[in-house]
């Protein structure tokens, strides 16, 4: 395909990835701002902001360069994150304090997890 360009970039099209990366964003942000509502817990803090980092970079990356290793990370990072949400809300995870017992699901961290798995199943869907 002629672009005009004098050096194309070469791209092969991963239906969904855009919108993988951009739940996955949304998904960051949301940890991101959560981060301080559990400052309580320092462990579980540098979580949320390990999370923020892992779903902010990964969906940056799958916007930037829509590539499959993309796909691959934004359904890595994200199907991870959603699992994570799952165990706490069935059984908690004894060894992060903060997150010793099951806890029930409340709107911010319900909508966050559904951007999760969005991201994860839209990436693999790509792939």
């Amino acid at each position: 395909m002629e672009t005009g360009h004098p050096h194309p970039v070469a791209t092969s099209r991963l239906p969904g990835l855009a919108v993988a990366a951009i739940a996955s964003i949304g998904a960051g942000a949301v940890h991101a701002a959560a981060t301080g509502v559990h400052a309580e817990h320092r462990e579980l803090a540098q979580l949320f902001v390990i999370v923020a980092v892992a779903q902010l970079g990964a969906g940056l990356w799958a916007l930037v360069r829509p590539m499959q290793a993309a796909a691959w990370a934004v359904a890595a990072v994200n199907a991870a994150a959603a699992g994570g949400w799952l165990v706490t809300r069935l059984t908690g995870i004894s060894f992060i304090p903060g997150l010793e017992v099951a806890e029930a699901p409340q709107f911010a961290d319900t909508a966050c997890a559904l951007m999760g798995a969005v991201a994860a199943g839209a990436a693999l869907g790509s792939c």
